[in-house]
């Protein structure tokens, strides 16, 4: 149930509200967990060599996710005068730039 709840509240609120502690029994800041969600899959993450992408949920929280990058452009297009409908373009904008930068 416990599990279910921490994915239910990751799927609602990202990293911006917390999961549930299974010790501690209370809900404490995704940031404050973090360390201790990486501490307990330390060992599978070297064993399947992806230590360095487990290690990315640092980055991840520092800079938010796309979520919030995507919102960010919502709001400033809004911000500049365009309506809900041309926000919403600039973030499909802003997706499509992202997903081929690089490539």
């Amino acid at each position: 149930m416990l599990i279910d709840e921490n994915r239910w509240r990751a799927q609602r609120y990202g990293t911006d509200q917390g999961l549930v502690d299974f010790g501690r029994g209370a809900i404490f800041p995704y940031a404050e967990l973090l360390d201790e969600m990486l501490a307990l899959v330390d060992p599978d993450a070297r064993h399947f060599g992806c230590l360095v992408e487990v290690s990315h949920t640092r980055e991840i929280l520092a800079r938010g996710t796309s979520a919030h990058r995507q919102l960010a452009v919502f709001d400033r297009s809004l911000a500049e005068g365009a309506t809900r409908t041309e926000a919403l373009a600039a973030v499909v904008d802003w997706l499509i730039a992202e997903t081929v930068r690089g490539l």
